[in-house]
């Protein structure tokens, strides 16, 4: 006979794992509890001959088939969960160590996440604007009673679109603009409003510089490269551009150099980015030529940044 009750107990544990591993408000995957889209508690181990998955099983049954609220018992080296006055699971020091916790610590928070995830509204959503990148994803939370049935629509699919899967949901933003995320299950909806912005600038990237010397000196070959990137880099407009260049050496005639800058861009409405401008600089071999005319201005003497200073027509030919 106690052969049969294990054999017939056995069974309604099978059962339970494959009655209860399906969608639906109070739901296991695997060895997890899932309430409302929320993950609850996870076992690790097993306990009297139950598997991590058996157990996981259980206490979504035993929620399913009772009311009330939860509460915790007991103290020392093992905890109870109730739901009213059913109980939900045993939490033990296996359990504990598992987690790599104690069995308070560990107690309490499964505790706390079923307490909460119970009392959720039908459908919820974070609140506020969520901003995705061009051509990348964000996953938010849609959490509620009625979450596991959530449909999605979007106001422009050519701006964003949505699927639901298990972590949440996953906005995918497909070109620059604004959609709003309308989430329906039965007579519950909810809304995302979604920014889809393109990032600053795309990096790397490489920028080239020329100069003219014997040799060229340090603050040229330094403000050659200064200016190359901000002329040159592809940014989005009104794109602010922030680096740092160490003190440059001097580039003999008819050298090539590389380097290596880490830039950060950022633009309004655009995420910002950082990375690498790799500049291509070069030495012209350009032979000395006596200056032919001269322009000078004593008063500003105080650039700081490459910047227009002067603007007249120069002679052809002529140094």
């Amino acid at each position: 006979m106690r052969v049969l009750r294990l054999a017939l107990a056995a069974v309604i544990m099978m059962i339970a794992v494959l009655g209860y591993a399906q969608s639906g408000p109070v739901r296991t995957d695997g060895a997890t509890v899932i309430v409302n889209e929320v993950r609850v508690l996870q076992f690790k181990t097993d306990y009297s001959g139950a598997s991590a998955e058996t157990r996981a099983s259980l206490v979504v049954q035993r929620i399913q088939g009772t009311t009330g609220p939860i509460t915790m018992s007991g103290d020392g080296d093992q905890r109870e969960l109730f739901r009213g006055s059913v109980l939900l699971t045993d939490v033990t020091s296996a359990d504990a160590n598992a987690a790599g916790t104690s069995v308070g610590a560990l107690a309490s928070s499964w505790y706390g996440a079923l307490r909460d995830a119970l009392a959720l509204p039908a459908l919820k959503v974070p609140e506020g604007i969520v901003r995705v990148p061009i051509g990348e994803t964000r996953t938010v939370k849609l959490v509620g009673s009625k979450a596991f049935a959530a449909t999605i629509m979007s106001s422009s699919f050519q701006v964003a679109k949505a699927q639901k899967t298990s972590d949440g949901l996953v906005i995918q933003g497909l070109t620059q603009g604004q959609a709003a995320l309308t989430i329906t299950a039965g007579n519950a909806t909810a809304t995302v409003n979604v920014e889809v912005w393109p990032y600053a600038t795309s990096l790397p990237q490489t920028v080239s510089a020329s100069v003219t010397g014997f040799p060229a000196s340090e603050d040229i070959v330094q403000g050659a490269v200064e200016g190359a990137i901000r002329t040159q880099l592809r940014t989005a407009p009104g794109a602010n551009i922030t680096f740092h260049i160490d003190n440059q050496s001097k580039l003999d005639t008819g050298s090539n150099e590389g380097l290596d800058v880490k830039v950060s861009v950022e633009a309004p409405h655009s995420f910002a980015k950082e990375g690498n401008v790799h500049v291509s600089l070069k030495n012209l071999p350009i032979a000395k030529r006596s200056e032919g005319e001269l322009w000078y201005c004593n008063d500003p003497e105080n650039l700081k940044q490459p910047e227009p200073l002067f603007s007249a027509h120069l002679l052809k030919e002529r140094p």
